[in-house]
Order: C-alpha cells, then structure tokens, then sequence
C-alpha cells in the first residue's frame, strides 16, 4: 500500500539492522515502532539468532519448539495478545515479517 501523497518512510537509526521489505510501522507510545518492540521480545528469547536477516527460522532449525513456545508468550506480553494453538504454524514464525503480520491480524490493524 503506497502512503499518503507526500508522506516518507522515516529514516532507519543508525546502527539499526536493515529489514528489507518491512516498513516502519508508527511508533507507539513507548516510542518503539512495531518491529522494533518485536525484535526487542525476540531477543530477549534468543539473543544469538540474526531474526532481522533470516526467512525460514522455523524451517532452517533456527528455532525449535521450546524457543518457539518462549517467542509465543513473548509476543503475548510485548502486544498484549493471546495467540491460539491454530496460529501456530511455521509460516507465522519463519521470519519477523510474518510473525508482525500475525501481531497485526490480533491487534485488528
């Protein structure tokens, strides 16, 4: 979806991994746009995986179950939702992109 005439995506801070094909999503009121609180919560559960640069997390064996039942109730805490058993499927958890997209679908955006 093209945004408003006129309107520009914010430059990405310094330092910050470069996230090909997502865009900034509004920051919130903490300040901390949607992907980067997810990436925040994600590494709070694995700090040594580049969930930023990768696309088959679940399919690769990047992440197991055990790491993915920690990611679950990450994101239930970090967006204040509840993910279903139905929704854990690989393809919503095989790279950021999708699993902010599942964020989004519980939040109504």
């Amino acid at each position: 979806m093209p945004f408003p005439q006129g309107r520009r995506v914010p430059p990405r801070p310094e330092g910050q991994p470069k996230l090909i094909g997502v865009l900034h999503q509004e920051q919130g009121v903490s300040g901390m746009t949607d992907m980067e609180k997810l990436l925040a919560a994600l590494a709070e559960v694995r700090d040594d995986v580049d969930f930023a640069g990768e696309d088959a997390l679940v399919d690769d064996g990047l992440i197991d179950s055990f790491d993915l039942t920690q990611i679950i109730a990450a994101l239930d805490e970090a967006f204040d939702i509840h993910i279903i058993t139905g929704d854990i499927e690989p393809e919503n958890f095989n790279n950021v992109r999708s699993m902010l997209e599942l964020v989004h679908r519980y939040q109504g955006k």
